[in-house]
């Protein structure tokens, strides 16, 4: 996220065997047709402004919703040819997946039907493609195991059907995934609110140019507030702020004041560009790294690079950050697998040994962790399989992060149920998205 003028990008030859296999399925003119789509919308996004309009509308936000799948193949193509347009916080979720892909590709090759389920990915669940490479990690991390047969089975209009089956010499499982969204309702919902009633303040703070850190802790739920909250009880109050503070400190919220410190950014950025919209520029302008927080950097700046995304000189900055630790907040936050659970047992075979995999991202802190891994070994005590033979069940939680001086890090914690026969467990390595040499701890992540 930072770069100086001798710096040399070095491609990722995982990276690129897995780019170029998923184009060579999309096709080199399709491909062409998507991305010039693409940078249409990221041009407008970072044309030069202050007030971005409405801040809950899709056209402030950088991802590309209308073709997601082609989404992650330009950030792709981004990181191994053309880094400034690269997007680190949204790259953060799919380069390693690209890299783990690549880096087995012949395997994942040997997998028998592979190509028409990335086919799939590419074109009908275009908008939505976590499902579809979630399935193909599965896939793979059984052929790392040593399976001598992994398969995706054929969907049929009449029946259900699961995902995958594997089978070696003396073992046969069918296996079903299951994706969860990458955000839950409510986080959705509570970003949504915060959006509407932080407007007021940041409109505020650029129009007055207060190089201002406002910190905020809710200590109830957003949703239980007026839209013009912040506009009433905070904005009138940061006029008679003159050093750092502790401005407000009730049941509601804590409100934390600080000004923006230039010396450490003049320092800082007399060695390096800094990325604009990223946690390089997040933690130089608050002084803070929060992956699990929400945070919107304003500034004035000087642009560098190609396309004018890197900053070369800052000229006025501010930022917000804000949490809610209201204790519903958590619990709506933290959600359960059930429901998932449920949908993939009714895909699974009678009879037949059956495997479910469930995948989803943390976002929201450990303090949310330690409460989802509470709800899951609940639900998985108590799940009525109805006589399905379901042996194991595989929760996979992805970590991506983005530290100001990575490009990207990410973990995974496998939580993993044996319900019938414990001893005969199918997986020796269960972390899909981790190379072979990660580094691996026992215990739960939040610990």
């Amino acid at each position: 996220m930072v770069k100086t003028k001798m710096a040399k990008w070095t491609e990722d030859p995982d990276i690129r065997a897995a780019f170029d296999w998923f184009v060579d399925i999309v096709g080199a003119d399709s491909w062409s047709e998507r991305k010039d789509a693409i940078k249409g919308h990221i041009g407008e996004i970072f044309k030069p402004k202050m007030l971005m309009g409405d801040l809950t509308s899709p056209k402030s936000r950088v991802v590309y919703e209308g073709d997601q799948f082609a989404w992650y193949l330009y950030l792709a193509e981004a990181y191994l040819c053309h880094i400034e347009d690269y997007e680190f916080a949204q790259g953060a979720r799919v380069i390693p997946l690209f890299k783990i892909l690549g880096q087995h590709l012949n395997l994942l090759k040997l997998v028998n039907g592979v190509r028409e389920r990335a086919q799939r990915i590419a074109t009908s669940d275009r908008r939505n493609p976590d499902g579809g490479l979630f399935e193909l990690l599965v896939a793979l991390i059984y052929k790392r195991n040593g399976m001598d047969s992994v398969s995706f089975v054929p969907e049929t209009p009449t029946s259900p059907t699961p995902d995958i089956k594997v089978k070696n010499s003396t073992e046969e499982y069918y296996v079903e995934c299951k994706r969860m969204s990458k955000s839950s309702d409510y986080s959705l919902e509570e970003r949504e609110k915060w959006l509407r009633i932080a407007q007021p303040l940041q409109e505020y703070i650029c129009i007055r140019k207060r190089p201002l850190v406002v910190d905020i802790v809710f200590h109830v739920e957003l949703r239980s507030l007026e839209n013009n909250f912040v506009r009433s009880e905070l904005i009138s109050k940061l006029e008679f702020v003159c050093c750092p503070c502790v401005l407000i400190d009730n049941e509601v919220w804590t409100v934390t004041v600080d000004f923006v410190d230039y010396k450490r950014i003049d320092e800082r950025m007399s060695k390096v560009d800094v990325k604009l919209a990223s946690s390089s520029l997040s933690e130089l302008v608050t002084g803070k790294y929060e992956p699990y927080r929400g945070q919107r950097v304003m500034c004035l700046v000087d642009r560098s690079g190609i396309n004018d995304t890197y900053v070369s000189k800052i000229h006025f900055a501010a930022a917000t950050t804000w949490s809610c630790d209201a204790e519903n907040a958590k619990q709506a936050k933290a959600r359960d697998i059930r429901r998932r659970l449920a949908a993939a047992l009714k895909q699974l075979p009678d009879a037949k040994p059956g495997i479910v995999h469930i995948g989803l991202e943390s976002h929201d802190g450990m303090s949310i962790e330690k409460e989802r891994y509470a709800r899951i070994v609940n639900t998985v005590r108590q799940f009525d399989a109805r006589g399905k033979d379901l042996d194991w069940i595989y929760c996979h939680i992805f970590d991506p992060r983005v530290p100001p001086d990575k490009n990207w890090d990410f973990g995974e914690t496998v939580y993993y149920f044996g319900r019938n026969n414990p001893l005969s467990e199918p997986l020796k390595r269960m972390s899909v998205a981790l190379p072979d040499d990660a580094e691996v701890h026992d215990g739960a992540s939040w610990l």
